[in-house]
C-alpha cells in the first residue's frame, strides 16, 4: 500500500472520530460548538497539509497511548 493511501485512511480516520463524537455529544452546546471548531480546523489542515495531521497526532495524542488504551478514568 502507497504511503498516500496509509495517510488518506489515516485522516479518513480521524475525520469519522471527529463526526463520531459530533452525534455523541449532540446535546451539549458547547462542545457540539469545540467540536464543530476542530472539524473545521481539520479540514484546513488536511486541505494544506495532510501530513501535518499526523504529526500532529505523534505530537499531541501518541504521548498518552498508554492512558488511553489502559482506559485510565483518572485521566480523562
Amino acid at each position: 500500500m502507497s504511503q498516500k493511501s496509509y495517510l488518506t485512511k489515516f485522516n479518513n480516520t480521524i475525520e469519522q472520530l471527529i463526526d463520531a463524537l459530533l452525534e455523541r455529544y449532540d446535546y451539549n452546546a458547547m462542545l457540539k460548538k469545540e467540536l464543530s471548531i476542530a472539524k473545521e480546523k481539520f479540514n484546513l489542515v488536511r486541505k494544506t497539509n495532510p501530513r501535518k495531521v499526523i504529526e500532529g497526532f505523534l505530537v499531541f495524542v501518541y504521548p498518552y497511548r498508554a492512558q488511553i488504551m489502559e482506559n485510565n478514568s483518572d485521566f480523562f
